[in-house]
């Protein structure tokens, strides 16, 4: 696999497997693209769940969504985020790309757990 980096930017040869899904912060960019998603907690995906104003609770708040990911978003018990999940494959289908948008990148992030899921099932 070739990969060149320019600039932030890292280009990958043809046949890579490496999904083009990333994760920004809406403080320094917004959504505009048809493959752009906001998952923060106004979106079903968000994080039920907030900090308080409590950084300490980040890494719980995480934790949590990751647990409630996969137990009630996956089995269908959360319809809504179920459905958006949905909506982000079939992006990803068409478009070979994804940004998924938040406020806490560079900070750890419940959209991680998004990204991943993602990137191991499509």
């Amino acid at each position: 696999m070739t990969v060149i980096k320019k600039k932030k930017l890292i280009i990958l040869s043809e046949g890579s497997d490496r999904k083009d899904i990333t994760i920004h912060n809406m403080l320094v960019d917004k959504p505009y693209r048809d493959y752009d998603v906001k998952c923060d907690r106004t979106s079903p995906l968000g994080n039920p769940v907030g900090l308080q104003d409590d950084e300490s609770k980040r890494n719980w708040a995480c934790d949590y969504y990751s647990n409630w990911f996969y137990t009630e978003v996956l089995t269908g018990h959360k319809i809504g985020a179920y459905n958006e999940l949905m909506e982000l494959q079939y992006l990803y289908d068409k478009y070979k790309r994804l940004r998924l948008f938040c406020w806490c990148v560079p900070k750890r992030c419940h959209v991680e757990t998004i990204k991943r899921w993602l990137e191991n099932n499509i």
